[in-house]
């Protein structure tokens, strides 16, 4: 992942909100990083970051760590 995509993405991320009374981590107790990316390749360009266009990733740069639960109805 280019270092220029991800210093970008982490200036969002430590913006957008992120709730901080929950763990993340794994049934081992192994905690779960905000980010995995590869090595520089011409898919990390494609895929991209969470936020970030074409969405691969998800909408919100914290990856839907600030909304665990979103409820809607529609009528």
């Amino acid at each position: 992942m280019g270092d220029q995509l991800f210093e970008k993405w982490k200036k969002r991320y430590e913006e957008s909100r992120v709730r901080d009374d929950v763990d993340f981590d794994t049934l081992s107790s192994v905690p779960v990083e905000p980010l995995y990316g590869g090595e520089e390749s011409a898919a990390d360009e494609q895929i991209g970051v969470p936020g970030e266009y074409p969405f691969t990733r998800g909408i919100y740069p914290s990856g839907y760590r600030g909304r665990l639960w979103t409820m809607r109805q529609f009528a």
